[in-house]
């Protein structure tokens, strides 16, 4: 297991909401305001400049959607916010909890898992990627054993609904908290980009894999075409476990790491 250290607090910096719930616009430009006005802010407090903040830090597709309110075809590069500078980490914080793992099962391509943990700073922290090659489901379990006797054991397994002899082999020998993984591509993604862009995903440079998937991972635009946000099928087995590992671990991480309000995703839409 890499060393683990102190890492860096995370940035929150935004702009206020008044008591009754609207919010201010004061001392920002037409074009701020507007590309904001389309955030909800009932219920929510952000401190002062956190909206233009955030605003400031989504692009293309993204900043469309989740900043403007705008449907906008996916087309190109999902993670156009990646920035191994930004986003890779040499050393982890301690961890406040190991969350889960997010398990990509295959026969014709690789099995992918990667360990995502809440650190003590509040960020969500991909720690370790899990890489056992070919072999059945019971080899994917032992080699699962010794990977969490190195990294840690966590709280949940969640698995590709796919997968239900490793699913089957894991509950057999005693995997706590296994369960299907969310296989919602566009709640899933969009909220890794949401993640992302705001600096509250961190990856661990030993995720040799998913680092080399991430800036090859791109939408298919034939599905494009046809309305449905999916990415290419190719080399994209760690980004599948990743995605499995952030969003159906939501209801774990939610209380520690804040998201914009029109990114609380329902648990009716995560299980689609």
């Amino acid at each position: 297991m890499p060393t683990r250290g102190w890492g860096p607090p995370p940035t929150r910096t935004g702009r206020a909401t008044s008591s009754n719930g609207t919010t201010s616009t004061a001392g920002t430009n037409a074009d701020t305001a507007s590309s904001t006005s389309t955030w909800r802010t009932t219920g929510s407090t952000y401190p002062p400049g956190y909206i233009e903040n955030i605003s400031a830090q989504y692009t293309g597709l993204w900043h469309d959607r989740f900043i403007r309110g705008m449907w906008t075809m996916a087309d190109g590069v999902i993670y156009p916010m990646f920035d191994p500078k930004l986003h890779v980490v040499d050393t982890l914080p301690e961890m406040q909890q190991l969350l889960a793992i997010g398990i990509d099962d295959g026969f014709n391509h690789p099995a992918a898992g990667i360990l995502l943990g809440l650190g003590v700073d509040n960020r969500l922290y991909a720690m370790a990627e899990f890489a056992p090659g070919p072999g059945t489901p019971a080899d994917r379990a032992r080699l699962l054993r010794r990977f969490e006797n190195e990294h840690g054991d966590p709280d949940f397994h969640f698995v590709d609904p796919s997968a239900a002899q490793l699913k089957e082999q894991l509950n057999r020998e005693g995997f706590r908290g296994v369960a299907n993984a969310s296989n919602n591509h566009k709640l899933g993604i969009g909220m890794i980009a949401s993640l992302l862009s705001t600096q509250q995903l961190l990856i661990h440079n030993s995720c040799a894999n998913l680092l080399n998937e991430i800036p090859g991972y791109v939408w298919d635009s034939k599905a494009a075409e046809r309305g449905e946000d999916k990415p290419i099928k190719e080399h994209d087995d760690f980004c599948d476990a990743l995605r499995y590992a952030v969003a159906t671990s939501n209801f774990q991480w939610r209380h520690a790491v804040p998201l914009p309000d029109n990114h609380r995703f329902d648990t009716e839409e995560l299980a689609a």
